[in-house]
């Protein structure tokens, strides 16, 4: 058996010299571990050297850590547009609640109209320099205070020849400068209801403010042509041969797509030509004041 030795040796705990305990330990043991000490420069208990703590390195912060130290100018721009994004949000769902219930502004009161304009205020108030590429697309009203809009989109009395549908402005890329006002228009028993025919205007628009467009109008026509049933029946009865007639009228009638030039389009001058306010502009909502009035309209995806 090996030879056993008492040893009178110190534990650290919190920075203090621990009491003395007496422990039986092996020979060989405790000679590596004065060995280490040694030749590590750490005094060595019961040599002449009191106990000390040695501190632990501290690791490294990881990069977690040091992405999440975030500065408080940092935190406070953070805070900011986070507010500017949750107002955005909250102001277009106020607008949009607004306008539900008045036919895109064709049947109003007076009480209705004072508070849209209220939430389209609200909401301008976030408007910033226009982003143009933003505005390309394809854009649904869903209210106007314009004198020759608003009465379009009034609700058709039961025997009104033409019921109005939809109504979009679609705008290209600002290079090309391409713009179109679109209607869906229908005729009842003619024409299919809701998309029964497309009338179109064509414009031509371009950047003149950071905020404003200008637009040039250029033609107007027709295309898109949906027949009832009805109509198709009247045109070529069912229970006659269709001959080579009635086929080319179908034909012409369903291929219609008749453009007409604006007679002001080609005149020098302002003439034809329109300033638009975009006062505010996002991914899914367009808010433009022109000289006839206002306009709201939403993406259509």
């Amino acid at each position: 058996m090996r030879r056993q030795l008492h040893f009178k040796i110190c534990s650290m705990t919190q920075g203090l010299a621990c009491p003395n305990a007496s422990l039986t330990v092996d020979k060989r043991t405790i000679s590596h571990r004065l060995h280490a000490r040694f030749h590590s420069g750490r005094p060595v208990a019961g040599h002449g050297a009191p106990c000390v703590n040695v501190a632990k390195p501290q690791p490294e912060p990881s990069t977690n850590a040091r992405r999440a130290a975030v500065s408080p100018a940092q935190t406070r721009q953070q805070s900011k547009q986070t507010k500017r994004k949750d107002g955005v949000l909250e102001a277009k769902r106020a607008l949009q609640f607004a306008t539900a219930g008045t036919f895109r502004g064709g049947l109003i009161t007076p009480t209705q109209r004072a508070v849209v304009e209220e939430a389209i205020i609200d909401l301008e108030a976030f408007g910033r320099e226009v982003d143009f590429q933003q505005l390309q697309g394809l854009w649904r009203l869903i209210y106007t205070t314009a004198l020759d809009v608003a009465p379009l989109v009034r609700p058709a009395d039961t025997f009104s020849p033409v019921r109005i549908g939809n109504v979009y402005q679609r705008f290209g890329t600002l290079e090309s400068g391409l713009c179109q006002n679109i209607i869906k228009a229908s005729v009842p028993f003619l024409l299919e209801e809701g998309d029964g025919v497309t009338f179109c205007v064509g414009v031509k628009y371009e950047a003149s403010s950071p905020r404003r467009i200008s637009l040039r109008f250029q033609e107007a026509g027709f295309s898109d042509v949906h027949i009832t049933s009805l109509t198709e029946a009247l045109i070529a009865p069912a229970i006659l041969p269709r001959g080579w007639i009635q086929q080319q009228i179908l034909l012409a009638i369903k291929e219609a797509n008749l453009k007409v030039p604006l007679p002001f389009a080609s005149r020098q001058g302002r003439s034809g030509v329109g300033e638009y306010l975009l006062s505010f502009l996002d991914e899914t909502m367009l808010v433009g004041r022109a000289q006839n009035g206002t306009f709201v309209f939403i993406r259509e995806h």
